[in-house]
């Protein structure tokens, strides 16, 4: 009884609907859909003969394909999304790409600087006690510098910039297969 069971409860479900909306559109009671799945009652004759027209309808045009009327509007809807997508992604990619230009530019500043002050500490051993603490100043404003702008936050923006090239890469196929 079981197989029965289940193949009464795959025509409602091949429908894609509720055993309250099948009892709707056969204009019977929902209760008789339950008996019915569970193999303790027969579907009406005119029920029946309607439930199987439906389902092998909508069973031959699934297997056809699987395209639906709205297809073509949800591929444009699909397109649009992965354009959109695209924009925000090359967006990211150029703020990345600059902010790593910047950072790039900045540690070596910060390593002049560094040098500045080394040059400092070793050829003005005549220095006063002004031109010492310049010359240490320089140092720590380096150091920071080298913090906030060295290899380190560099490749935070290099590794942030090769997963952006990756996914515009996969959003551009995605793109492509619907177009």
């Amino acid at each position: 009884m079981r197989k029965k069971t289940n193949r009464r409860n795959e025509l409602r479900e091949t429908l894609g609907v509720s055993q309250l909306e099948l009892a709707q559109l056969l204009s019977i009671h929902p209760g008789v859909i339950a008996m019915y799945e569970i193999g303790q009652r027969d579907l009406p004759t005119m029920a029946m003969l309607e439930l199987s027209r439906w389902y092998n309808y909508v069973f031959k045009k699934l297997q056809e394909s699987n395209t639906f009327p709205d297809q073509l509007v949800l591929k444009d809807e699909i397109k649009a999304f992965l354009e959109k997508e695209i924009q925000k992604k090359e967006l990211q990619l150029h703020k990345s790409t600059s902010k790593l230009t910047s950072l790039e530019h900045k540690y070596k500043k910060a390593l002049a600087n560094l040098q500045l002050a080394t040059y400092f500490d070793n050829e003005g051993k005549q220095q006063n006690s002004d031109e010492q603490q310049t010359a240490r100043w320089l140092r720590l404003l380096a150091k920071d510098k080298i913090k906030i702008s060295g290899p380190l936050q560099q490749l935070k923006y290099q590794l942030q910039i090769e997963n952006l090239q990756n996914e515009l890469i996969r959003l551009q196929e995605l793109l492509s297969s619907y177009l």
